[in-house]
């Protein structure tokens, strides 16, 4: 294994090991926030996906699969949001309006299942085409404004939880929720590296 290979190997593994541990115990204790904690993990897994294939030498993905819609990003921003609700919310319950959250991602899919069924000349035509660049940018736009939506709801979701505590416990050092915090920048922050580079 090279240099490059090895942390992108044991990341993508341990974070789909992990993912999975999380929605076991989720499933098996009834825990909602195991749940989103364990799809944030698997999709922080796919993001480094085609670098940890590609580094491999398995071209599969952008040789039979190019085009097909294998990208989480539209999905991240949304999940982080529902983690941190359940996590300050131990009594949320899904609702069937909470699907609408993840509309876009499932016009994404569904465009580019599309897109994908017409074959690989259909979709490497796309890509180069003027329109394919625009869909581009437009896709871009998207998960910028999907990010900044959600971890500024995230932000006041926290906020709105730190002034409830203390009419409920006498002792609120013992609930700590800078790690919250601390998450919600960590994840703004390597996404905005991950655009800039």
């Amino acid at each position: 294994m090279s240099f490059h290979q090895t942390p992108l190997v044991v990341g993508y593994f341990s974070a789909l090991i992990f993912a999975g541990v999380l929605c076991f115990r989720a499933w098996r204790n009834e825990s909602p926030a195991h749940f989103w904690l364990g799809f944030l993990l698997f999709l922080m897994a796919m993001e480094i996906q085609d670098y940890t294939f590609g580094f491999s030498g398995i071209n599969l993905l952008w040789e039979e699969l190019n085009g097909f819609p294998r990208h989480f990003t539209l999905v991240f921003a949304p999940t982080v949001f529902f983690y941190l609700t359940t996590q300050t919310n131990q009594d949320y319950r899904w609702k069937s309006i909470d699907w609408l959250h993840f509309l876009p991602h499932g016009i994404y899919v569904l465009f580019g299942l599309i897109l994908f069924s017409l074959g690989p000349s259909a979709v490497t035509n796309f890509q180069n085409s003027d329109l394919g660049k625009r869909m581009g940018w437009l896709l871009d736009i998207l998960i910028w404004i999907s990010y900044g939506y959600y971890f500024v709801k995230s932000l006041r979701l926290l906020r709105q939880f730190e002034q409830w505590l203390p009419s409920q416990f006498s002792s609120i050092q013992q609930v700590d929720l800078h790690w919250l915090k601390q998450f919600i920048y960590l994840v703004i922050f390597g996404q905005v590296f991950k655009w800039l580079s």
